[in-house]
């Protein structure tokens, strides 16, 4: 039997209260209502069926005293009853104003964006060991040094140069470091990972949990409007990020960096009225909201990867609102070295395991980092092929299939495939210049 159902048996669902007094007259038997008792500390009591009903009779404390020491009573003041025999166990709960934030933050979220979801685990592009030192030293210069000409890095580059590794080499060694604040990783395959909509709740839930002093103002903030999430871009950033990181104030000195890859894939709601591409207007709005977390006192850095599409290049033109940013163009780093190190390493330890120390040979590697032209992605593909253990146990094999110029071909028409797909057909002359043909 419930409470409730326990009042209306009594007819005392005014309100006046029962007392728990043996000299009256009204005599209830046996009654036992099973319920449980849910109580933390410092909590606020959201609901209760009577306001008669302050505190259970029964919260585990001897002396008749709940979790903070307060005496508790039930049916006060109430007359012309009495119950005997009878157990009365009563149920209050409480609502953590913390834990509804957290709640709300997550349901307007997307984990799997996160440097270290899961669900990108499987296969998360990284720098490979001893490549890419210079620029990976360059960007965490720029993310740690206390004066930078320009709190927001852009670096862009053609499809397969890296950018992805990089993001994710430096979201790790900002954790290392202590400087991540968050991340979050577009994909263009997954509907929550190209949802912009999910942007500013995501950095939110990871600053609220990595920066100091931060996340009780967020919390704060959720709370007191939980319909932020309707609330466009702009002002949710405000809300959200600026205005708790600026109450924070000392406490969150950072600097802070936030890493956002793939800009390029937030392709969430398809081709929009003026869109050259789908997405296209979304990007924009992305990078407005970026640089205007990153003016004044507030202690982010922003480091954002994107290919060279037409939003970010507008905004990266000279008569740009991002013309005075940091700007990499990752195209222009001679990556050659970098995959030739790299397809050293890889082919030589899957070598090893076959059984031939002395594989591949140099003229073999001059034929692949040729084929590669400066694209990462072709080489870790390579490499993909050659250790599938589905295909020959002779590694020699292998790269015969993957060394001549069909192979090579076939690669860099499957990427072109895929790009014609995902642009419905819209190439630039400078996009199609960026894949070399054997």
């Amino acid at each position: 039997m419930s409470l409730k159902d326990f009042f209306k048996g009594l007819n005392c669902c005014d309100g006046s209260g029962i007392a728990l007094d043996d000299h009256h007259q009204q005599v209830i038997p046996n009654v036992t209502i099973p319920t449980t008792h849910q109580t933390t500390q410092g909590m606020v009591p959201v609901a209760q069926s009577f306001d008669t009903v302050q505190r259970s009779t029964s919260l585990g404390h001897t002396d008749g005293s709940d979790s903070s020491g307060q005496a508790v009573h039930l049916f006060s003041n109430a007359q012309g009853f009495s119950i005997q025999n009878s157990r009365l166990n009563t149920s209050i709960y409480y609502a953590d104003p913390h834990q509804e934030a957290i709640g709300l933050l997550l349901a307007n979220s997307a984990p799997a964006a996160s440097w270290n979801s899961k669900y990108r685990s499987f296969d998360t592009p990284k720098c490979d060991e001893d490549t890419r030192v210079g620029l990976v030293e360059e960007i965490m210069t720029w993310a740690t040094s206390d004066q930078v000409p320009s709190k927001l890095l852009c670096m862009t580059g053609s499809a397969g140069s890296g950018k992805s590794a990089l993001a994710q080499t430096v979201s790790e060694t900002c954790v290392e470091k202590g400087h991540l604040g968050a991340s979050f990783f577009f994909s263009v395959a997954d509907p929550q990972r190209n949802n912009p909509d999910l942007l500013i709740g995501s950095l939110a839930y990871q600053i609220s949990q990595c920066v100091d002093g931060v996340g009780e103002h967020i919390d704060q903030a959720v709370v007191k409007d939980p319909a932020i999430f309707k609330m466009s871009m702009e002002h949710q950033a405000k809300v959200l990020l600026i205005d708790p990181t600026l109450k924070a104030g000392g406490t969150s000195k950072g600097p802070w960096v936030i890493v956002i890859d793939g800009l390029d894939e937030c392709s969430w709601g398809g081709r929009k009225e003026g869109d050259k591409v789908p997405g296209e207007g979304h990007q924009a709005q992305v990078l407005r909201v970026l640089q205007s977390c990153v003016r004044g006192d507030l202690p982010f850095r922003i480091f954002v990867t994107s290919r060279p599409e037409h939003a970010i290049r507008s905004a990266l033109a000279p008569l740009g609102h991002l013309s005075d940013v940091y700007h990499i163009m990752l195209n222009e780093h001679d990556a050659t070295a970098d995959i030739r190190l790299y397809l050293h390493r890889r082919l030589g330890e899957i070598g090893k395991a076959k059984g031939d120390g002395h594989w591949p040979s140099e003229d073999m590697l001059d034929i692949l980092v040729e084929g590669a032209s400066g694209q990462f992605i072709f080489a870790a593909t390579v490499v993909k092929f050659i250790a599938d253990r589905r295909r020959s146990r002779n590694p020699q094999v292998a790269y015969e299939e993957v060394s001549g110029p069909h192979f090579i071909r076939h690669i860099m028409s499957v990427m072109l495939l895929r790009d014609a797909a995902r642009h419905r057909d819209v190439f630039s002359a400078g996009l199609a210049g960026n894949y070399a043909f054997p």
